[in-house]
């Protein structure tokens, strides 16, 4: 494994090509509140999740091609957002693995993953993430500060892991090199899969972790640290990236808070053409 960069230094001005999962399934209360079973396909106000984010990411300049991972339910959605479309497999590694394999990217060139169930995205927000990327660090993800998620947000129903710089939450994207999501180690599908979930993380990264929840000792730097043993590569949280990025839509009561704050929204104006 390389060293962790001592420096920050910007992403270089690749243009990345974004992978949208759009594989998770709404359920139970969430399912009949959304309309659909397809989380993605929730709308806030008139405008389905899927729909702003791919509309975000056509807005923002650093993004180059943008691949739908998901059922046939979403196709058409996608392809009217402007994006690429490719069938979903039965796990989110393995709808990771099916765009990195659908976009036709090299090993070492990186992607942007993103969830599809964002209810704000903004390009702004993904140009900043992107740009303060390190270019030589493998694997990147935003993190937001609570006191500025719930400035923007606020009474939102969030969940926040307590660090000895403050509490945080994490964002739903990630920039990572093509040929670790194609041959990946074991703790990206948890990393991936569990990202809020402060007992399934501690069981990745171990109890050196857990001990570190309790006694509210983990910082960001030792956090980093463990990720970059588990991945095999350097890896970074970039800090104080927009509250948008982690304003993620996961439950019915989501939901409910989302379309309360952001359905008088004016609705987004037309789109550019497809890339």
């Amino acid at each position: 494994m390389r060293p962790l960069a001592a420096t920050i230094r910007p992403m270089a001005t690749e243009k990345l090509t974004a992978l949208v999962m759009a594989g998770g399934r709404a359920r139970g209360e969430y399912a009949l509140a959304a309309g659909t079973n397809v989380k993605a396909l929730a709308k806030i106000g008139e405008n389905s999740m899927l729909a702003a984010v791919v509309g975000a990411l056509t807005a923002a300049d650093s993004i180059d091609r943008i691949l739908v991972v998901g059922p046939e339910d979403v196709r058409s959605t996608a392809i009217s957002a402007g994006a690429q479309w490719t069938l979903e497999t039965a796990s989110l590694l393995g709808n990771v693995q099916a765009g990195v394999a659908g976009s036709g990217v090299g090993a070492s060139d990186k992607v942007l993953l993103v969830g599809s169930d964002l209810a704000d995205p903004q390009a702004s927000s993904l140009e900043d993430f992107i740009a303060r990327s390190p270019d030589d660090v493998d694997v990147t993800t935003p993190i937001v500060s609570r006191a500025a998620y719930e400035l923007a947000y606020p009474d939102s129903p969030g969940a926040y892991l307590r660090l000895r710089e403050g509490e945080f939450t994490m964002g739903s994207q990630f920039v990572a090199p093509a040929g670790l999501l194609i041959h990946p180690p074991p703790a990206v599908a948890a990393m991936l899969g569990h990202r809020k979930s402060q007992f399934q993380m501690a069981r990745t990264f171990g109890l050196s972790f857990l001990f570190g929840l309790l006694t509210h000792t983990l910082t960001i730097p030792l956090l980093e640290r463990r990720a970059s043993e588990l991945l095999g590569v350097p890896s970074r949280a970039v800090r104080d990236c927009a509250p948008d990025l982690a304003f993620d839509v996961d439950d019915a009561a989501d939901l409910a808070y989302a379309n309360s704050l952001l359905s008088m929204k004016s609705p987004p104006g037309p789109r550019p053409p497809s890339r």
